[in-house]
């Protein structure tokens, strides 16, 4: 809504103005928005590894299997 066009101003509305409107918080249309994109698969942020996780995590047991210390300290 807030990117609809007036038909008198030829501008967009705004956020602010429809907020004030509908008697709502900017941050509420703000997590509205969010939860819809939310549905994709979370993802670790930054650049990808040298190695997938799965294969890491394999790679790391691994290793561990074959540390001659056992246990913790």
């Amino acid at each position: 809504m807030s990117r609809t066009v007036s038909p008198s101003a030829k501008r967009a509305y705004g956020r602010s103005r429809v907020c004030r409107t509908w008697g709502l918080s900017r941050a509420t249309i703000w997590r509205r928005g969010r939860a819809a994109n939310l549905s994709k698969a979370p993802c670790r942020p930054g650049p990808g590894g040298p190695m997938p996780d799965d294969a890491l995590a394999c790679e790391i047991r691994a290793l561990l299997a074959t540390s001659p210390f056992h246990g913790e300290g």
